[in-house]
């Protein structure tokens, strides 16, 4: 198993959260190695990957206070490898730790591409991290999230995925930089999002329980959890407020709108 986990944060006038027990639950699903994208109100990106070995509980205290502020993408991965004895393990690097980067798109995917063979996973991309140290240099990445960096926009993907270019069990998270589209797209592995109204956030996680225990005392009483049907992409638009998205969100699929949280 593997998770993708995170939020999007519309609001600047929020101060610091506290995200170490959502990304500790998160873990129960991958635990061979993570990996964390953050993008700043001012676009600074910053990316965290760590691979075996390494002490979970000591890396995730540089979360202990995330600056809502200025935080207004946070995408994580989980992995798991298929097995403990896994070559992969092994030769374990960066350049195979998720979340993947190109100019055009990030990526953070949970499942199995079946046939991943078939695209071409050389970029010619570097991926930097604050220190403009590449964490991959036009080598073949061995994941097959990478594939879905082939599109350049949300109208490609989906043109891809109506004409089964892709196929295998996967839920993902992509984030197309250029036009601020943030999508949410699965077919049969699960994949929850959580609206919370008054903060103006939308969190997500490969598990509605991991939802629920770490947001607890994190969010207001206003919320909605979404469990993303099967065969479906949901859309939102950083650079548009967040109840632009919301309604855009309800007009879609109007039938989210009738479990909300109020009690």
């Amino acid at each position: 198993m593997c998770s993708i986990n995170g939020f999007i944060n519309f609001n600047t006038k929020q101060k610091k959260i506290d995200v170490r027990d959502f990304l500790e639950l998160s873990k129960n699903r991958g635990r061979d190695s993570y990996g964390i994208y953050i993008e700043n109100f001012d676009k600074r990106e910053i990316l965290h990957k760590q691979i075996p070995p390494f002490n979970f509980s000591d890396t995730i205290e540089r979360y202990k206070e995330v600056d809502l502020e200025i935080t207004r993408i946070f995408i994580n991965n989980m992995r798991a490898e298929p097995t403990t004895n896994s070559e992969w393990i092994k030769d374990k690097s960066i350049n195979d730790t998720q979340p993947f980067i190109t100019q055009d798109s990030i990526i953070a995917h949970n499942g199995t591409i079946a046939n991943d063979e078939n695209f071409n996973k050389v970029f010619n991309h570097l991926v930097l991290d604050t220190n403009q140290q590449s964490f991959y240099d036009n080598k073949e990445i061995k994941i097959d999230s990478s594939i879905f960096l082939n599109y350049k926009t949300f109208s490609e993907l989906l043109f891809g995925l109506f004409n089964k270019e892709i196929t295998g069990s996967f839920a993902c998270c992509q984030y197309w930089k250029r036009d601020g589209n943030i999508v949410f797209y699965k077919n049969y592995m699960p994949l929850y999002l959580l609206i919370d109204y008054d903060n103006e956030m939308i969190w997500f996680a490969s598990e509605k329980k991991v939802l629920i225990a770490a947001l607890a005392d994190k969010i207001t009483k206003r919320y909605n959890i979404i469990d993303i049907p099967a065969y479906s992409a949901i859309i939102f638009n950083i650079n548009e407020t967040f109840e632009t998205n919301i309604k855009e969100l309800y007009s879609r699929f109007d039938y989210f709108n009738t479990t909300t949280n109020t009690t």
